[in-house]
């Protein structure tokens, strides 16, 4: 207890003695502390919205569904097998029928529904007396519809109005108006109507063999055990017709945008915890370095090496504690600000928190973790001569090659670990540990190179160019440490702008006169001039109509494809579900050229070439899913005829481009004569046309279903716009991040070199020169980081966005312009206020080893 009482007055000791160096490193602690609690925060606020609105969208935490009947008595067999323990539940029931309205009858789309419907969101509705209110319950012999049926039906008198579903007659008593669990699909176009579960038995709808999709909805006792209970589920539940899903997990395209940004987020909190590494490792490293004096005087006034040590660690322990307290305390008292900041102004619906966890996280990544990388540093200097310890430059870490491995191995795993954990994925973390080692061992061998090339023509110089590169090759150490801490951040920072455009391309049209107004199917061949004459009157557009093939993949390469024999020992849940994938039906499409939301990613497109075999285009994902590839054989079976196939093309399709899209594409001059029907988009006309055209198409073509799909569209590209902005918000606190990062760089790189400066004046520089000198310095370095960085980064960005999203990459050139110009001002700014000090210079100042800081009074 002495002991420890000893050192702790050796601490108190240092920490008065040296007030205005201790000043500055706390404050650029808090600096770096306030930018990444602060990324913190709203990474894990804006993961929790999206798994909310994830919730809304499945309409549960977990969802058991078969497109068949599941009874009750099934579905409490399946919850006490697996002791599923849930708040509540709902059941919903989907099938496709006819509903007729006096002399008008449209195919739609059946929901029926129990009690606690829906489990998670709103369901929102305008009333027949014009009112908006929220649907709580669907009363029996109640009917609720989509506004374009109302339309359709022609019905002008909503309060007495009573559809006609199988058997019975249902009261209208609202139009529904928001709806979170029903998202854009093609598979899925058709009005859509909200009955009781307890009238469905009574419309005789529903019998033995019906196709109907049963699902049972349930929000769990704790949510985040929604992907366990699904692995649960899925292990001793093996019925090939159930299907479990989880929020997070759901494979349907409605939250292919949230996994998208439950993926960015992780990546986010990966390239934080990145920058904050290099940073606060930085600091301690350079921090240790100016106390060299100190640490040589308690040498040689005969301190041992470890109590030396122990001072040190818990200096810059209390320190670090210190800044992390008072960074926390600004956070939690700028969150109401900022949470009436983003509702008022952004009008992003973020409930901004600070957890427990993220204190514990932050905590461990912005004290601890530094610590750890920071140990060659002090055990270097703990085994240095005096002499050594005495003179300013940065000294070299001398340890053997052993402890080196051994370090720097240990960091690697933990940095590795953490970024597996704050991602949840293996596959993110290690991508990105891979390429943060790339980029390292690539900048290293840059600066190495660069550095000995310029020691051979550095005579040819002047005396200000010769000096400053000869000042960077005679401080290999600091030269490279710098050097590699910027080249790094600049790479962390160029990855965001870079995956945020590719998945903000992905997920919204670039042009709002893409996203269609109106969706048509079911059109026959004999209605297609007609229709078209019809669109063209109404709208003044020229509308494309894409055929539609139904038919049933046979075999591929000559290999029965419904029957597919089982590797290995056993059968897994994928291989289940693609059994049943297999048995479905698909559609088949025929087209000359690529559409705008199309790119071919591999093969030959079409070349016009008619033979036994025909040419196929596959999406790339389906060709993964259905196990085909380039130069593959396939046979459909369309409508009892068999027709071959040759891959010889892999297609990328932005499904949410709102096109009418297809998994399989013929060449033309193959299909024309198989029976088939059309689709086709109208791109964006306002309500009264909308309506006007639905009017023309029903009272012409009763069998055609026309979709007003911009309501729904706009809703979900309203979120999506506010996700955008929260993940460039998220960005551009990364960004701060890693400008505090140069600007601490600099500020102390400046500041080890005054003395330095203050020599060459007295040896008869100018103070012109001297700014030569430390311009030319930094701006080499900070040019050539840039360079490098931006490489880099755009090379990790490319095989991140390839590998994890599966994406077409995007390349933010303007944001990449707006990095440059930011931290070359950055630069130059930091170095005009850094170098203040040298107007002040005087000769005594060299006599005074203060470890490059300063007094400018």
């Amino acid at each position: 207890m002495q002991s420890f009482s000893k050192l702790l007055h050796f601490v108190r000791k240092d920490l008065l003695s040296q007030k205005k160096l201790n000043a500055f490193f706390v404050f650029n602690l808090v600096l770096g502390f306030l930018g990444f609690l602060l990324l913190q925060v709203f990474q894990a606020s804006l993961d929790q919205q999206t798994k909310d609105k994830a919730q809304e969208i499945l309409g549960g935490d977990i969802v058991i569904s078969a497109r068949r009947v599941i009874t009750d008595d099934e579905v409490k067999s399946i919850e006490e097998k697996v002791n599923l323990k849930f708040i509540k539940k709902a059941k919903s029931s989907d099938f496709f029928a006819m509903v007729k309205f006096g002399e008008q009858s449209r195919l739609v789309l059946v929901r029926s529904v129990g009690e606690n419907y829906p489990v998670y969101g709103d369901l929102e509705i305008k009333t027949t007396e014009g009112k908006k209110d929220i649907l709580k319950n669907i009363t029996p012999g109640a009917v609720y519809v989509d506004p374009e049926l109302v339309d359709q039906l022609k019905i002008t008198d909503q309060s007495s109005a009573k559809l006609k579903v199988g058997d019975i007659d249902l009261a209208l008593k609202g139009v529904l108006t928001s709806d979170p669990s029903r998202t854009f699909r093609l598979g899925a176009l058709a009005p859509f109507i909200l009955i009781s579960e307890k009238d469905l038995s009574a419309t005789n709808l529903v019998k033995p063999g019906s196709t109907v999709t049963t699902s049972y909805l349930y929000q769990l006792n704790d949510p985040m055990a929604a992907d366990a209970a699904k692995a649960d589920l899925e292990k001793n539940y093996l019925d090939p017709s159930l299907r479990f899903n989880s929020a997070l997990q759901e494979d349907d395209g409605g939250n292919r945008v949230f996994r998208y940004l439950i993926d960015y987020l992780g990546l986010v909190s990966l390239i934080s915890i990145g920058l904050c590494f290099l940073c606060l490792s930085y600091m301690l490293n350079w921090f240790f370095q100016i106390q060299k004096k100190t640490i040589a005087i308690y040498k040689i006034l005969g301190l041992d090496e470890s109590s030396i040590l122990k001072v040190q660690v818990l200096k810059n322990l209390f320190l670090s504690v210190g800044s992390f307290v008072i960074a926390l305390a600004i956070v939690i008292l700028a969150l109401a600000p900022v949470q009436a900041l983003l509702d008022n102004y952004f009008k992003i619906p973020i409930n901004l928190i600070v957890s427990p966890k993220q204190i514990l996280v932050s905590f461990f990544v912005v004290v601890l973790g530094p610590q750890l990388i920071a140990i060659p540093t002090y055990l270097a200097a703990m085994t240095m001569n005096p002499l050594v310890l005495l003179r300013q430059e940065l000294s070299q870490a001398h340890l053997s090659r052993r402890t080196q491995i051994i370090w720097a191995v240990g960091v690697g795993l933990l940095f590795w670990g953490l970024a597996v954990w704050q991602s949840h994925s293996l596959q993110t973390g290690s991508i990105f540990m891979v390429g943060l080692i790339g980029a390292t061992l690539t900048a290293w061998i840059f600066i190495s190179v660069l550095r000995r090339a310029t020691a051979l023509v550095v005579d040819k110089f002047n005396f200000d160019l010769k000096y400053a590169f000869l000042s960077l090759i005679r401080k290999p150490g600091s030269t490279d440490l710098i050097f590699m801490t910027m080249t790094l951040s600049v790479v962390v920072l160029t990855l965001l702008p870079h995956i945020k455009k590719s998945i903000i391309e992905e997920v919204r049209p670039a042009h709002s006169s893409k996203i269609p107004s109106v969706f048509m199917f079911d059109i026959q061949m004999d209605q297609k001039d007609e229709l078209v004459k019809i669109v063209k009157d109404k709208t003044g557009q020229d509308i494309e109509l894409t055929p539609l093939v139904r038919s049933r993949i046979l075999k591929i390469n000559e290999q029965s494809y419904e029957r597919v024999e089982e590797q290995g020992f056993f059968k897994t849940r994928e291989s289940e579900n693609e059994a049943r994938f297999r048995n479905r039906g698909v559609n088949l499409t025929y087209k000359a050229k690529l559409q705008e939301s199309e790119d071919l990613v591999d093969g030959q497109w079409f070349t016009g070439q008619t033979g036994e075999v025909s040419e196929i285009s596959l999406e790339e994902k389906y060709a993964e899913r259905v196990g085909a590839k380039l130069g593959d054989i396939m046979t459909f079976d369309v409508q009892g005829l068999e027709i071959k196939g040759k891959v010889t093309s892999l297609r990328r399709v932005r499904w949410t481009s709102f096109q009418p899209n297809f998994f399989i594409t013929f060449q033309p001059g193959v299909l024309e004569e198989a029976p088939q029907v059309y689709l086709s988009a109208v791109m964006q006309i306002n309500q009264d046309q909308v309506r006007e055209l639905q009017n023309a198409v029903v009272d012409r073509f009763a069998n055609i279903s026309i979709i007003n799909v911009q309501q729904s569209v706009e809703k979900s590209l309203v979120f999506i716009d506010q996700m955008a902005l929260a993940l460039q918000i998220m960005a551009t606190l990364a960004l701060v991040v890693g400008f505090f990062i140069f600007i601490i760089l600099i500020n102390t790189q400046v500041g080890e070199r005054i003395n330095e400066m203050n020599l060459l004046q007295v040896l008869g520089s100018t103070q012109d020169q001297l700014y030569r000198i430390m311009i030319t310095q930094f701006s080499l370095i900070a040019f050539l980081s840039l360079m490098v960085g931006l490489g880099l980064g755009s090379l990790i960005s490319y095989a991140i966005v390839s590998a994890m999203f599966k994406l077409g990459i995007y390349f933010d050139y303007v944001s990449m312009l707006s990095l440059i110009v930011v931290l070359v001002s950055i630069t130059f700014g930091v170095l005009k206020v850094s170098m203040q000090p040298l107007r002040s210079l005087q000769p005594l100042t060299l006599l005074k080893n203060e470890g490059g800081l300063v007094d400018s009074k």
